[in-house]
């Protein structure tokens, strides 16, 4: 027997069957790792009764039961003989047992009004923002099994909606703003796609605490010739400096104090999440999604939102 707590999966198939497969794959694959996941298509063999299976599976305890609830699942509720008809069926009859937990899962929001017993009443999870939008579910799902609270859930949607939305931004200002960095393994040159040096802004240059590094002149480090230093390891200042210059080179703009403060930080974030991977002997090639990337995997979402230009 599996000694997982067990999570069991109503839904209905139609529409848009490669998308609900998407959806299939995510929340099983967030939910495996903790769950014993019941998914009817994936669980049902062939030449056994579906009533059974199913049957079985839902006399798991503790057991919690996502609902999956869209247009599709609406109709099926009262389509009789539906194989979601028939869940329901059994659901009601052990939905008031303290070791089941049954959720509805809001695909779109429309349907609440409209969802079949035993699923009117309870308190919904509504993903249909997110769902709309094509962003992963699965790490939401398993908090929600785990038994966060809806404050929890609610603030992890909200902050997967923001980081959403900042990074279609992002999409969209390197869309009009295309940018590239190479750096030379042999020669230490940064360029970028246009062939043009990197060198340090001058806001970098006239500022105390960076313009003594930056003015260094060596075969290995040279700023202002668009020499620059970066190796495995802990990000030092070499390193901080090329990741400011670069951020300033992907979002260049007036440095008034906002925004060099913004850079500084994305400069470090760059300096430990990208340059410190390559060895001092590598090539590297900074595209503008790697930045993006590595700013939002970083904490750095405030970062990103603040160097980005107001709409």
């Amino acid at each position: 027997m599996d000694d997982k707590k067990a999570v069991f999966i109503s839904y209905a198939w139609g529409g848009v069957l490669d998308r609900k497969e998407e959806l299939r794959t995510d929340i099983v694959t967030s939910l495996s790792t903790e769950f014993s996941v019941f998914w009817d298509r994936r669980s049902i063999s062939f030449g056994e009764v579906p009533e059974e299976v199913v049957s079985n599976a839902l006399q798991r305890r503790p057991l919690v039961v996502f609902c999956l609830c869209d247009e599709e699942y609406i109709a099926a509720a009262s389509t009789v003989d539906s194989g979601v008809y028939r869940e329901l069926a059994m659901l009601a009859q052990i939905s008031a047992s303290k070791e089941v937990r049954v959720v509805p899962v809001l695909l779109d929001g429309e349907c609440l009004p409209r969802l079949p017993a035993p699923l009117s009443g309870r308190v919904p999870l509504d993903i249909s923002e997110v769902y709309a939008r094509g962003l992963k579910l699965g790490q939401t799902m398993w908090a929600v099994a785990s038994g966060a609270s809806q404050e929890d859930v609610t603030r992890s949607l909200s902050e997967q909606l923001r980081r959403a939305n900042v990074r279609d931004k992002a999409t969209a200002y390197f869309r009009d703003s295309p940018t590239s960095l190479y750096g030379c393994g042999r020669t230490h040159v940064v360029e970028d796609g246009l062939g043009r040096i990197l060198r340090p802004p001058q806001w970098m240059m006239d500022r105390i605490e960076w313009k003594r590094r930056l003015l260094e002149e060596d075969d290995a480090f040279w700023p202002t010739k668009g020499i620059w230093q970066w190796h495995r390891g802990t990000a030092s200042s070499g390193l901080c400096a090329l990741g400011m210059a670069a951020c300033a080179a992907f979002f260049p703009k007036e440095p008034d104090a906002d925004y060099v403060k913004a850079i500084a930080r994305a400069g470090i974030l760059l300096a430990e999440g990208f340059f410190s991977f390559h060895n001092t002997n590598e090539p590297f090639t900074l595209e503008s999604e790697e930045l993006v990337n590595t700013l939002i995997s970083r904490d750095g979402i405030d970062t990103l939102e603040r160097l980005l230009p107001s709409v």
